[in-house]
């Protein structure tokens, strides 16, 4: 395997942010991982998928690991469900029309999600009332430590709202291979968030295709294609608060749309940005998106420093104004 030196990374984080990686390369098999491990002169290491979901604060000092592989494969089916694997290097976008051309169903909602196959568990990904947890069913790693290739199920995932073991007790010692997704052949849409029911109509009056069209056609309305703007997509997780909190700031702003959530309420973080005043704000060439103030974007030569600047800054002026602690989605390196 070839790992090239001093790596501009600019074609690979969807910021578009010129940084570049003192060691960079790409593998397509668990053989070729462990070479590259091997070979690897960095002390460090980081898996980047689809940089979509990552910020580099400046140059990375170490080893950019980047997965190619994309094979998706039906590994079985019974009369109600079919169990469907795709390696880690497989556009996420590329898996959800796959299932849908099969006629397997679960993954509609997280449609045009951009990224890779071997973020999903990592990041737990979500949109529209859908979780990547809802469909798993385990996830293939392989472990640095014993050079081992094991099958994680996905309750020993230990999966929450944007969060797993990956990004906790397993970070760092674990590099995500394949996915084995377990998917409906039924269609029951889950239409509870947005205005998707409006748009859409009763269950049974639209296919799993419309339904996945309607999300791509209203993510493309609100959210800017990286390679003309560079962004990360969603910044900010949504805020869970207490029953209690969510209650006074209805009072206050009876327009708010919130929804119950295990723990408390979710709170759209996009929403409270919104109100503080932040949407389409820009300095110099960091700013927010002027169609969604979940979106922070690159205007061309932003630093990394500038949008991490503007992130605190929103962060501050929403806990200000509204007493609500909003934190990154994305992954700050």
């Amino acid at each position: 395997m070839i790992i090239t030196q001093n790596k501009c990374l600019l074609e690979y984080n969807t910021f578009r942010l010129n940084v570049f990686s003192s060691e960079f390369a790409e593998y397509e098999t668990v053989d070729e991982l462990r070479e590259v491990l091997r070979s690897s002169h960095s002390k460090k290491w980081y898996l980047l998928s689809g940089g979509s979901n990552t910020l580099f604060s400046s140059d990375y000092d170490g080893l950019i690991l980047h997965p190619i592989s994309k094979n998706i494969s039906v590994e079985r089916e019974d009369s109600a469900f079919a169990w469907v694997r795709a390696d880690a290097g497989v556009n996420w976008d590329n898996f959800v029309d796959f299932t849908i051309n099969n006629n397997f169903y679960g993954s509609e909602n997280l449609s045009i999600i951009p990224g890779l196959v071997g973020a999903s568990p990592v990041q737990n990904i979500g949109a529209y009332g859908v979780e990547a947890k809802d469909i798993i069913d385990s996830v293939e790693v392989y472990v640095l430590d014993t050079d081992e290739v094991v099958t994680m199920s996905a309750e020993e995932c230990h999966f929450g709202y944007r969060d797993s073991i990956f990004k906790h007790e397993l970070s760092g010692q674990v590099i995500v291979l394949n996915v084995l997704y377990r998917l409906s052949k039924s269609f029951k849409p889950i239409l509870k968030y947005g205005n998707l029911s409006s748009e859409l109509g009763e269950e049974g009056s639209f296919s799993a295709k419309e339904l996945r069209d309607k999300i791509i056609e209203i993510r493309n309305s609100k959210l800017p294609d990286y390679t003309k703007i560079g962004n990360g997509g969603s910044f900010f997780k949504n805020p869970i608060v207490s029953v209690e909190i969510a209650e006074k700031l209805k009072e206050t702003y009876p327009d708010i749309t919130t929804y119950a959530d295990g723990k408390g309420v979710k709170i759209p973080a996009g929403w409270l940005i919104d109100k503080a005043g932040w949407k389409g704000y820009r300095d110099g060439d960091a700013g927010v998106y002027e169609h969604q103030a979940l979106v922070l974007v690159n205007h061309g030569e932003a630093k990394p420093k500038d949008i991490i600047m503007l992130a605190n800054s929103i962060i501050g002026d929403v806990k200000e104004k509204f007493g609500i602690l909003i934190s990154p989605e994305i992954n700050i390196l």
